[in-house]
């Protein structure tokens, strides 16, 4: 093989790894994007609480969202590559796709054998989670491992990877465990959202409840002249 085949090799190499990152990452951040707006359009799931703009507070929409903005800062560096044959992300960029496909990652395994075997894989896999629990993390690993990223990843930067995970868990301990959200009782919102779809459905508000009597006093007292009335003769209009 002589210097030319060479070169033409290596620019096949280089374009085609372009082509695949280009699409893997267009693909991730679109499918990020469906998800979360399926998301934020849901005002009520009987399911989870976390809906409309409350959908930010959940880790699973977060590190779906890193992963997306991961993805479409790789984009201009793949057309680049297809122009020049040269194909090079900085190490910023390869350092957060890495703490982004981290994070997707642990949100997959926690979907796949903690959330899944207690609520159903059918629940936690469809919907807006079909694309946030399933197919975002699935393609981003894929996407950074074997088209993305060529570059040796240290043994320190793995230790930054878990930062957006320890960021994350410590607000959570305050908005839980300090703020007492989980004290916070949602039952009463889901009686309220039964009664409205119940009036919706029969065109009406629903009555309310009628203590029953307990004894004929209790009744109103036109039912209980009615049978004296018929005694003394008098007619019924």
């Amino acid at each position: 093989m002589n210097e030319n085949q060479k070169i033409d090799l290596t620019f096949q190499r280089t374009r085609t790894q372009c082509w695949m990152a280009f699409i893997s990452a267009a693909v991730v951040a679109v499918c990020v994007c469906i998800g979360v707006t399926m998301n934020l359009v849901t005002l009520y799931d009987e399911n989870f609480d976390h809906m409309g703009i409350r959908t930010f507070c959940m880790f699973t929409v977060n590190s779906n969202i890193l992963a997306g903005i991961s993805m479409m800062i790789c984009l201009p560096y793949t057309i680049d590559g297809l122009r020049n044959h040269h194909y090079h992300l900085p190490n910023w960029v390869v350092d957060l796709m890495f703490h982004a496909t981290t994070a997707v990652a642990l949100t997959f395994l926690i979907s796949l054998f903690i959330l899944a075997p207690v609520k159903g894989f059918v629940l936690i896999f469809t919907g807006s989670r079909f694309f946030l629990h399933g197919v975002c993390p699935v393609l981003t690993i894929v996407s950074f491992c074997f088209f993305i990223c060529d570059h040796n990843i240290q043994f320190k930067e793995t230790f930054l990877a878990v930062v957006p995970v320890f960021v994350y868990a410590a607000l959570y301990f305050i908005m839980v465990v300090v703020i007492g959200e989980e004290n916070y009782d949602t039952s009463h919102v889901v009686e309220v959202k039964q009664q409205q779809k119940t009036s919706g459905s029969a065109g009406a508000s629903p009555a309310k409840d009628v203590p029953a009597p307990k004894d004929l006093a209790d009744l109103p007292v036109t039912f209980k002249k009615a049978p004296e009335e018929r005694k003394g003769g008098e007619q019924l209009s």
